[in-house]
């Protein structure tokens, strides 16, 4: 995931570098951290690339009124 990834995908759900952190469960620094992720600065973990694209397909499928719940599927 490159610095314009992780930037477009803060900007298209609408959202701070302080609340992208905090949706990520960054920490206290997470704002620094997303800057300099989105400035090159820094590369993102394997584990954290996933989170990001777990969080926009989330927070977009709720959007748009969708259920991702497992609830209710097999066993």
């Amino acid at each position: 995931m490159t610095p314009a990834d992780i930037l477009a995908a803060r900007k298209r759900l609408g959202m701070t570098q302080a609340q992208f952190a905090e949706a990520l469960r960054l920490g206290k620094d997470g704002g620094r951290y997303i800057r300099r992720l989105e400035a090159g600065q820094q590369e993102p973990s394997g584990p954290l690339t996933l989170a990001i694209e777990l969080l926009v397909q989330t927070r977009l499928a709720e959007a748009e009124g969708l259920d991702l719940s497992t609830k209710g599927q097999g066993s």
